[in-house]
C-alpha cells in the first residue's frame, strides 16, 4: 500500500505533535512509501542530522497506517 501526499503529512505532523507532548528533543520525521522512497520529511529546529540515508532507515518507526488505524 502506497501513501499519498496528504497522508504523509498527517503523519509528520502528527508525529510532532505528539514528540512535544511527550517532551522529547525536537525530531526529524521522513514518511516512505512502499518501496522506501521519500514522500515528506520535516526536520525542527534543532532536532539533529542523521549521519546517513541508511541510519535514518535503522531508526524509522512505522506510520499508524501499517497497523491498521489512522493517528490520533
Amino acid at each position: 500500500m502506497n501513501i499519498t501526499l496528504e497522508q504523509a503529512k498527517v503523519v509528520t505532523e502528527a508525529a510532532q505533535a505528539e514528540s512535544g507532548g511527550l517532551g522529547l528533543n525536537p525530531i526529524t520525521v521522513v514518511v516512505l512509501d512502499s518501496g522506501g522512497h521519500v514522500v515528506a520529511a520535516e526536520r525542527q529546529d534543532g532536532s539533529p542530522r542523521p549521519a546517513s540515508r541508511s541510519l535514518a532507515a535503522r531508526r524509522t518507526v512505522r506510520s499508524p497506517w501499517a497497523w491498521g488505524r489512522e493517528p490520533s
